[in-house]
């Protein structure tokens, strides 16, 4: 299940996928970030909105 635990967690930080295939709760204004986390390589995320969270979350698991 995805949730903001899953942002805050990374139970796979090695996986790299083909594909991702997801329907994550966006528009979610309370989450949580670190500032220092490698998903963010595109920049941080803004605090108010997850949605780059989880678009950063997707490309970072992405096998390119």
């Amino acid at each position: 299940m995805l949730d903001t635990a899953t942002i805050r967690r990374a139970l796979q930080p090695d996986l790299r996928a083909d594909y991702v295939l997801a329907n994550p709760p966006f528009n979610d204004s309370d989450w949580f970030r670190k500032d220092d986390d490698v998903r963010w390589q595109f920049g941080v995320p803004p605090k108010g909105n997850a949605n780059f969270a989880w678009v950063y979350h997707y490309t970072h698991h992405l096998s390119l």
